[in-house]
């Protein structure tokens, strides 16, 4: 709720501060919904596009052939298990992501039980995290030609 700091004197200035008020209020709604609904328009303008499009985009397939879940599951790790590189980077991605798993679930017991924090302690906890991000892109940006990373 927004606050006037400024006492009203008279009948006049109460009811206009009361309509600043509701009117904060209301602002702050629709800031709160605005992104959203951006999102499921820009969504709908999507699907309306990719109504007006011409062309046949479904797969080829011989006429009496058909195919099970299971085999297009197997067949994509065939074509991925053929393929070294994309085949490392899928196993180095997938291990990265179990680990950055484990050790963000250990995190969360840590700081509730070991440290007594509450959900928004813990919160308060993530956020010097969140601000390092930016100032550390732009040293390692910095520092790459130096280095030689790339």
């Amino acid at each position: 709720m927004a606050y006037s700091p400024r006492p009203c004197s008279s009948l006049v200035n109460r009811r206009t501060s009361s309509r600043s008020v509701s009117s904060s209020g209301l602002l702050f709604g629709v800031a709160m919904i605005a992104p959203f609904g951006l999102d499921a328009a820009s969504f709908g303008a999507a699907v309306v596009a990719m109504a007006f499009m011409r062309g046949d985009y479904a797969p080829r397939r011989e006429p009496g052939t058909r195919r099970h879940l299971h085999g297009e599951i197997v067949d994509g790790f065939r074509w991925l298990w053929r393929h070294p590189l994309l085949r490392n980077l899928a196993l180095v991605s997938t291990l990265l992501g179990t680990v950055a798993f484990i050790g963000n679930a250990v995190f969360v017991l840590f700081a509730q039980e070991s440290l007594g924090l509450s959900d928004a302690g813990y919160g308060l906890l993530l956020v010097p995290g969140a601000q390092i991000g930016p100032p550390a892109r732009s040293l390692a940006g910095a520092r790459s030609p130096v280095l030689g990373g790339g």
